[in-house]
């Protein structure tokens, strides 16, 4: 897979973004589905028309089905996880990987607001941001 330094630069972006919220008011979020559109409300906000954001997006991966809950431009995944067992924080971190075929790209956001603090080596990661909103 090709990959472009301006899937790097809207990888780094959109991360800010989402890393300068965590400092204001983010609300008490009962499910991931609520995180989603919260986060999608935030990208739509921010770049209106000029970028394509698309909850949901199926892709086919060694004839499997992968999900990331938010891509932009076809180019960037974003994984939102919403932790309340360490199954979750597993759960996010074998999702991240599997979108690394489709998406060289990616941004995994975890809201903790247990605080769990959740160990992760980003040595294992590759082209990942990770933000975490508490």
């Amino acid at each position: 897979m090709i990959v472009s330094p301006r899937e790097k630069k809207l990888m780094k972006e959109i991360a800010k973004i989402l890393k300068d919220l965590k400092d204001g008011n983010i609300p008490k979020f009962f499910n991931e589905r609520e995180l989603e559109m919260f986060v999608l409300g935030v990208l739509k906000g921010k770049y209106g028309n000029k970028k394509k954001i698309t909850p949901q997006v199926v892709s086919y991966s060694k004839r499997k089905i992968i999900q990331p809950d938010i891509v932009v431009d076809d180019e960037l995944a974003i994984e939102l996880k919403s932790l309340r067992t360490t199954s979750d924080f597993e759960r996010a971190i074998g999702q991240i990987k599997k979108y690394e075929e489709s998406f060289p790209y990616r941004i995994l956001l975890i809201y903790d607001p247990s605080g769990k603090s959740f160990k992760i080596d980003k040595k294992e990661f590759s082209n990942v941001e990770l933000v975490v909103w508490n």
